[in-house]
């Protein structure tokens, strides 16, 4: 996912300054004009931003860093692009996961990519690559994708929450935001398990915090 990403988001952003080669004389509203004109209205804030305010000089370090990071997995800490790398995945990606409902995954390939061409109507190459990626792969393989991207830059921690059926999207972004806060570029899977009965289990980082039904009626069972 990472490579995705990584090579989709350079293509665009290369594509944008060829058939703009003064886009950084100009002023922010310019630039910020010519990159809606050329990538779509739509195309991720964070990405947007993190060329908005580059110069042509700093831009064009983090693009050879970049590079060079897919070839011998050797990271600048100072990246500014992958920090809007680990920054999307973290935040906006994460939170676009949630919003699928549990039947996307169950849908036949045409419809989910009918569903995806409206998340992402602009056909650039971060659209058009995040779209495969996500109408091939399951909720879980998603999941997986994304920390192990993660992982690869950062010092993310993975939490995990278990419930008995699937929470809604409202609440997982509500249950990201608190991690995401509490731990900079944790990410939280979340998983239906039926044998907790209700409440949650919370694993991270070895600790289990449980708060399930299942646990209740254990600790009850000992004391009888």
């Amino acid at each position: 996912m990472l490579q995705v990403l990584t090579v989709s988001v350079i293509r665009d952003l290369l594509v944008l300054l060829g058939h703009n080669r003064d886009f950084f004389q100009l002023a922010r509203e310019g630039k910020s004009s010519r990159l809606k004109m050329a990538l779509g209205q739509s195309y991720p804030s964070i990405f947007a931003d993190y060329l908005l305010k580059m110069s042509e000089k700093e831009f064009f370090h983090d693009l050879k860093a970049s590079v060079g990071f897919l070839k011998n997995k050797s990271l600048d800490a100072d990246n500014g692009f992958f920090k809007a790398i680990i920054k999307y995945i973290a935040e906006e990606f994460a939170y676009l996961i949630d919003d699928l409902d549990d039947d996307f995954f169950f849908t036949d390939l045409k419809k989910r990519h009918e569903y995806l061409a409206k998340i992402f109507p602009h056909q650039n190459f971060l659209a058009q690559n995040l779209s495969e990626l996500i109408a091939f792969s399951t909720y879980q393989e998603l999941n997986e994708l994304c920390y192990q991207a993660l992982a690869q830059i950062c010092d993310s921690r993975l939490i995990i929450v278990q419930s008995p059926i699937q929470i809604i999207g409202v609440l997982k972004k509500d249950i990201r935001k608190y991690f995401l806060d509490k731990y900079a570029y944790s990410f939280v899977d979340f998983r239906v398990e039926k044998d907790i009965i209700g409440g949650v289990r919370i694993v991270s980082a070895g600790d289990v915090d449980d708060y399930s039904w299942a646990d209740k009626i254990k600790k009850l069972s000992l004391k009888v």
